[in-house]
């Protein structure tokens, strides 16, 4: 079963729908080809990181205590997968040389992995997932080298244009979004319970 997924790394319900995916997947038997693909939310975004409280209550006019506040259900969602979602510490950058990480990474069988550790470091560590440093970092764990080539090498660039470029094409407006055997899509973070109905109707069909 191959499985490709549009993401962006400062989407929390695509970390979440990452682990709902992974709940389902572990009462799968069949071999499971994990495919990331890029997608960003705010391509516009400029300039240095910004709190993601200041962010989103300058965006939507709404004090930072309501906006902190609004996240409750979110965390405890995130809290029952293992994950540990800190909007206080979040920052929001412009998510661009993350994704070209992660398609450098993917290029060396390690996309997955990179995906799963640029969503601790936003969500979790706070950290500026559009930082080189945290990126070589990162890319350490990871035992891939050099995290410039993905920033300097015009391919990684082209293929994170691709991916939006094929994004646009078949109607994703939002992410996660999730794509079975080119067969099914699933949009948003899904119970697990959705996932498994999709497996079914993929053994039947």
């Amino acid at each position: 079963m191959k499985i490709e997924i549009w993401s962006d790394v400062m989407c929390p319900f695509c970390y979440l729908g990452k682990k709902h995916l992974e709940a389902a997947l572990e009462q799968n038997q069949e071999d499971v080809e994990i495919e990331w693909k890029s997608f960003q939310l705010n391509p516009q975004l400029a300039g240095p990181p910004v709190s993601t409280l200041e962010y989103l209550s300058n965006a939507k006019g709404m004090p930072v205590e309501q906006i902190s506040a609004s996240f409750g259900p979110l965390k405890e969602a995130g809290k029952n997968f293992g994950i540990e979602l800190n909007f206080e510490n979040a920052q929001i950058v412009n998510t661009r040389p993350a994704h070209r990480f992660i398609q450098w990474a993917k290029a060396q069988g390690k996309g997955d992995a990179a995906e799963e550790m640029l969503f601790y470091s936003h969500f979790t560590l706070g950290e500026n997932v559009g930082d080189l440093h945290i990126l070589n970092r990162i890319s350490d764990e990871l035992g891939l080298g050099d995290a410039s080539e993905a920033q300097t090498n015009p391919l990684y660039d082209q293929a994170v244009d691709k991916d939006l470029l094929e994004a646009s094409q078949i109607g994703v407006r939002g992410v996660p979004f999730f794509v079975f055997n080119n067969k099914y899509a699933v949009s948003g973070a899904q119970p697990v319970e959705v996932f498994k109905e999709v497996f079914e109707k993929l053994k039947e069909n």
